[in-house]
């Protein structure tokens, strides 16, 4: 099973791990993205969805204060997975913070550059362990 967690913003986290009952989690890449425009993202996003052809996208929620700009990303981000998974793939919200309750129990892929990667592995592993019954 591949899960893809990304948490849009202005620069945008994301995260992609493989996951196997008996081998466990394995990290495939992590990157931040730095946003310029609603179709450089778009175009961006979807060359990742190809590319790694997620079972499960994993979107950090809405947050309830958003400037324009924000807006925009949000919704691009969105859109364009829904567009992609033509309901053929499961995508997941996760509320801001909600996947905080394993930052202390969860050991940090190695070469993590920003928060914002540090971020979407554990959203990742959440998303695992809440619904897939991963053991930490």
């Amino acid at each position: 099973m591949i899960v893809l967690a990304l948490d849009p913003g202005h620069s945008t986290g994301l995260a992609v791990v493989s996951y196997n009952e008996p081998v466990g989690v394995q990290t495939k890449t992590l990157f931040t993205y730095e946003y310029e425009t609603p179709i450089k993202f778009r175009n961006w996003l979807k060359r990742i969805l190809v590319r790694w052809n997620p079972d499960v996208v994993i979107i950090e929620r809405l947050p309830a204060k958003l400037d324009r700009k924000m807006a925009d990303i949000y919704g691009t981000c969105q859109e364009t997975v829904l567009n992609w998974s033509s309901g053929k793939r499961t995508i997941s919200f996760i509320s801001p913070g909600e996947w905080k309750v394993l930052a202390n129990k969860t050991k940090i892929y190695e070469t993590t550059r920003s928060q914002h990667e540090k971020d979407v592995y554990r959203m990742a592993l959440y998303w695992l362990f809440k619904y897939q019954g991963l053991r930490l």
